[in-house]
């Protein structure tokens, strides 16, 4: 028998035999094997099945299938919602236990009783259940209860905001799979504990659990609990402002859902994150169009929690759209489903978001109290990221109001939750709202306190650097600044002449139009800070004030310096380049970066061509910051894959009234006026679209969907994509003239295949950044590493080399990187070539790279001896260097 006529068979001989039972405990078997059948296939028609077992199985004094169906019975109404049917069959389990006396039987009954409790938000009593559960289970040895026990008290615990304690309980439940051989069990456990650390904003650790939950999921093949882990990886980036990382890990989790055939509650959580994520970024067009679907799917599978999840998403966005009739019927659906589901935080959610809708009608009154009302639906939950959500948005409206001395309480309780959660986007509005509150009363202590809430968000050295930098200028009246190492600038602010500033062993020196600090920690120089001035100011800084600034600045400085002692071949010495990037020696590499200074400082467009992940945005940053724009607006759009419509939006604006319950809103290229805009995969746009934005670059002037009247922009423009412009323009798919406007000045990108001798610098700089990141011990990689890295061929490029290196170097348990620390797709990789072991120095390093290399053309050329246009193709490289790398390595001569 197969298929659905095996089924059927089977069914009707199962049914036979409960006909043909002559005893009442055949009757009562033939039952229950026929209930357990039907239960995933029709539980509606298998409930009747199950009853009628409990109430005959007890009257023949059949106990333990009596407690079989109960079980059962009692786990499916949870599951549907009825909890009273539920916790009868629950009972009566309990009262089956004592009767016999067996104690597992009641240490089971008592956690199906205490997830009861929880449901019905009744947890002092869910807790007393789970802790007895645990207490049984130790006592008799039962090991099946004691990790479900613990698993359990330490929901309980995360639920009521306890999370010290519900870490503590996930960590023995850890402990207790160490030496077994569930692998399963393990990586859930790792999941369970990481997932707590995240809640406490302890991201670092969370990141080293979930890892070594995805390596045992990959080693285990357990697909369904990989997939929950990349997507905390991927909430953990997004909570630390990591679009480009997050976007990345819930795009990899949508892609392995589909291959699954999965279109379940993950694969819609991973849209709706994905287009939560465009929506932080700023991607409006694409976040409308990812969450959209994600809401299709959750209303196709009523899936009501995420009815309730994804609607209050969509109205937020709704209103940065500035569709607020929209954003009242999305939050009115929400709103249904989150009461009707009791689901406390979502109705919070719900509150605020209408406090915000309320706040974009102007109608503060309203406003002000449905933000009161969602932060009294979110504190009972806790110190949660959206109760500090909900009191930021607070108390932006009050300091809008002037109403500051109400907004201060709000807004340091919230930029203190983020701090401890480590989400920096939102920690930083906060510490700006505060640093606006408190510099009119004590513009010393408001700056003191800026710096130390910087250094809180735990940012790379380089980015606490500018912030730092930014708020020293803007307190003490500066127009321009550096932070200097070495004498070498890393961080700029303004235009600041450096042949001004002066010896970094200069002391300590304030004038009317500069002041130069030295960063020392015990007499020891880290760096210094200069900062200049147009027009000259009497007044001085005081210098206690500067000690305090010295010291703060002191940690981040040592942190640079023991980068600085990785030999990682950084950024050229340029003139005018700013450039945030590990470079190494390439010579195509090095050529393109000496042209950004010289391009920076004219208007023209850039086109910047090369594939996925190997710096295209990193140029264009380049170009924005060494050019006279710099300290303008550097907006990004991200041209793949949104529709026409929205597209449109999303350039140019749109006028109020354009539709019914439409406010206005300025699109990207009026938010990038005077600065640059930053025109990624600009090949997947429409030909319509590109008519309309030949226009703008041409003649400079925009109008809004729905409007009729021009406004003028002043915007630089930088294009970039992936793919052939040349044949999309031939095959009629992208303008001509728009094409020649764009590619006035052309940047290529060569991939990191053709960057092989780069490789060494470039793994040792990302192992010294994720080291220093997640205080890990490691210091170099195996020789064995870096020749697989060096034959690999990195279809993802530096992005994809940085991503392996950060999740090995979390893993590793050793001072350096073995091949056992990478990911399936490295490890699996076969090696072409044998290199020798080498000593981990610089000159050897590149030594092992260039044998690889030579290897590598090598075997390019067997494959086609007689074609060395093709051997350069199957190789990787652009003809011109293939043919420089063969009179490299003496080859062909």
């Amino acid at each position: 028998m197969s298929g659905a006529n095996g089924v059927r068979d089977k069914l009707q001989a199962l049914r036979a035999r409960v006909t043909a039972a002559t005893t009442p405990a055949e009757r009562v078997n033939s039952k229950l094997e026929l209930a357990e059948e039907l239960w995933h296939r029709d539980p509606v028609a298998a409930r009747p099945l199950f009853e009628e077992v409990v109430a005959e199985a007890e009257a023949a004094g059949l106990a333990p299938r009596a407690g079989r169906a109960a079980s059962i019975l009692c786990e499916m109404l949870r599951h549907a919602g009825d909890l009273e049917g539920s916790a009868r069959y629950a009972e009566l389990l309990l009262r089956d236990a004592d009767r016999s006396g067996k104690r597992d039987d009641r240490a089971c009954a008592l956690n199906l009783v205490g997830l009861i409790h929880q449901e019905r938000g009744e947890l002092d009593q869910a807790l007393a259940c789970f802790e007895e559960f645990l207490r049984l289970s130790r006592e008799i040895g039962f090991k099946r209860g004691e990790q479900p026990a613990l698993n359990q008290l330490a929901g309980v615990h995360a639920l009521q905001g306890e999370l010290d304690k519900a870490l503590g309980y996930y960590q023995q439940a850890l402990r207790l799979t160490e030496e077994s051989s569930d692998f399963y069990a393990r990586a859930l456990q790792f999941h369970n504990v990481g997932w707590t650390l995240e809640a406490m904003g302890r991201w670092a650790e969370a990141t080293e659990h979930f890892h070594r939950a995805v390596a045992l999921c990959e080693e285990h093949d357990n697909r369904d609990l990989l997939l929950a882990c990349r997507m905390a990886l991927g909430e953990l980036a997004l909570k630390r402002s990591d679009y480009d990382n997050a976007a990345l890990v819930f795009r990899h989790v949508i892609d392995a859902a589909r291959e699954m055939n999965h279109s379940g509650g993950v694969y819609r959580e991973a849209l709706s994150n994905l287009g939560w994520t465009y929506f932080r970024n700023g991607d409006l067009a694409r976040a409308e169009e990812t969450l959209a679907e994600a809401a299709r799917l959750s209303h196709a599978s009523e899936d009501r929690y995420q009815i309730a999840t994804f609607g209050c998403r969509r109205a937020e966005l709704a209103l940065a759209q500035g569709r607020l009739d929209s954003a009242r019927d999305l939050l009115v659906e929400a709103a249904r489903q989150a009461s009707a589901l009791k689901l406390r935080k979502e109705q919070g959610e719900v509150l605020r978001v209408e406090a915000l809708l309320s706040a974009a009608r102007s109608d503060a009154g309203p406003a002000l109290d449905l933000f009161a009302r969602a932060e009294a639906a979110q504190e009972p939950l806790g110190d949660t990221y959206e109760l500090a959500q909900a009191r930021l948005q607070h108390g932006r409206l009050l300091f809008e109001l002037e109403r500051t001395a109400e907004a201060l309480p709000l807004l340091q309780n919230a930029a203190r939750t983020f701090r401890r959660l480590a989400v920096v986007a939102e920690a930083e509005e906060a510490g700006r709202l505060l640093y606006r509150i408190e510099v009119r009363s004590d513009r010393d202590a408001a700056l003191l306190q800026g710096l130390f809430g910087i250094a809180a968000l735990g940012l790379v050295p380089e980015l606490f650097m500018e912030r730092a930098l930014f708020l020293l200028c803007d307190n003490l009246r500066f127009e321009h600044g550096a932070v200097l190492l070495d004498g070498r600038p890393v961080a700029l602010r303004g235009r600041p002449d450096q042949t001004q500033i002066p010896d970094p062993r200069t002391p300590l020196t304030q004038s009317d139009l500069a002041l130069f600090l030295p960063v020392k920690k015990d007499r020891r120089l880290l760096g210094s800070l200069w900062l200049g001035r147009g027009q000259p100011l009497s007044e001085r800084v005081d210098r206690g004030l500067l000690e305090l600034v010295s010291r703060a600045l002191a940690p981040e400085f040592q942190k640079l310096l023991e980068l600085k002692k990785v030999e990682a071949g950084g950024a050229p010495e340029v003139p005018g380049l700013r450039f945030r990037g590990v470079v190494g020696s390439n010579p195509e590499v090095l050529d393109l970066l000496n042209l950004v200074p010289r391009v920076a400082a004219t208007p023209v467009p850039v086109l910047i061509r090369g594939e996925s992940g190997s710096g295209k945005e990193l140029i264009a940053r380049a170009l924005h910051d060494s050019g006279p724009r710099a300290e303008r607006p550097f907006v990004t759009v991200n041209c793949a894959a949104v529709p026409e419509n929205l597209l449109e939006a999303e350039f140019f604006g749109v006028e109020e009234g354009a539709a019914t319950g439409v406010a206005a809103r300025p699109g990207k290229f009026e938010l990038a006026d005077t600065g640059t805009i930053f025109l990624d995969e600009i090949a997947d746009m429409s030909p319509a679209l590109q008519a309309r934005l030949l226009r703008a670059i041409e003649d400079k002037t925009i109008t809004r969907v729905g409007g009729s009247g021009e406004k003028q922009v002043d915007v630089r423009v930088i294009a970039a994509t992936h793919a052939d412009l040349d044949l999309r323009e031939r095959q009629g798919l992208f303008r001509r003239d728009l094409l020649y406007r764009l590619n006035t000045v052309q940047f290529l990108l060569p991939p990191l295949r053709r960057r092989r001798e780069d490789l060494p610098a470039l793994t040792g700089y990302f192992i010294a950044r994720t080291a220093q990141e997640y205080c890990r011990p490691v210091l170099r990689a195996s020789e064995a590493v870096l020749a697989l890295f060096a034959t690999f061929s990195w279809p993802g490029n530096i992005r994809q080399l940085q991503h392996v290196i950060e999740r090995a170097v979390i893993l590793a348990s050793g001072h350096r990187l073995e091949i056992a620390d990478l990911p399936p797709e490295l490890r699996q990789a076969q090696l072409v070539t044998a290199a020798p072991p080498a000593p981990a120095t610089r000159d050897d390093q590149r030594k092992v790279a260039d044998e690889a290399e030579r290897t590598w053309l090598l075997k390019a050329i067997e494959r086609s001896p007689d074609n060395m246009t093709e051997a350069a193709r199957l190789s990787g490289y652009s003809r011109a260097q293939f043919y420089r790398l063969l009179r490299k390595h003496h080859l062909g001569e």
